[in-house]
């Protein structure tokens, strides 16, 4: 089982002018220094959360069909399901055939009442869900510690630029994994 980035989100999380609200920067001279911090601090949040944060587009592979396809938290919604079968050719599956549960911690997907899945050829990533996980497409959708655990990364790596010095070791502030671990799916 795998799980592959197949579209980033478009938008972070935070903007540049509210994270410099934040660490108190004034100007916009390092703004494109301050989008990458914000980028790199998701996905530091998303690696620890196990949680995508703004709305992305996964692809979940296996060998066969689970009894229950546990897909990535913050589901959205399945985009297909394609599978394929003992012939050798790949099939997309009717969304009537299966259930998805966004409701769940972890999005997921199972088959519909009176149904089972289909055989599959024997062999690997044999089974692919394409599907949409993120709190949603604006930063208002994501829950303020995130938004504040972003800042934080991004006002500590602006003020120290490196991760060793001669005179300053720093790694990322306490408090950020304090604000994240409420959010942190620990079944993944």
């Amino acid at each position: 089982m795998s799980f592959t980035l197949k579209t980033k989100p478009s938008v972070e999380p935070v903007t540049a002018e509210y994270v410099k609200l934040h660490t108190r920067i004034d100007g916009s001279a390092e703004d494109d220094l301050l989008a990458v911090y914000i980028q790199a601090a998701r996905e530091y949040v998303e690696t620890f959360t196990r949680c995508p944060v703004m709305t992305q587009t996964w692809v979940y592979k296996a060998d066969c069909f689970k009894k229950v396809i546990e897909l990535k938290p913050n589901l959205q919604a399945v985009s297909h399901i394609k599978y394929i079968d003992g012939s050798g050719v790949q099939q997309t599956l009717d969304a009537s055939l299966y259930d998805v549960n966004i409701a769940n911690v972890v999005g997921l997907v199972y088959p519909a009442y009176n149904q089972s899945w289909p055989s599959v050829l024997s062999h690997r990533d044999v089974v692919e869900v394409e599907f949409i996980a993120g709190f949603g497409d604006d930063g208002d959708d994501v829950p303020a510690a995130i938004k504040q655990a972003i800042c934080m990364m991004v006002a500590h790596w602006y003020e120290n630029r490196q991760s060793v010095s001669d005179s300053n070791m720093n790694d990322v502030p306490q408090g950020v994994d304090m604000l994240l671990w409420n959010n942190k799916v620990m079944t993944l």
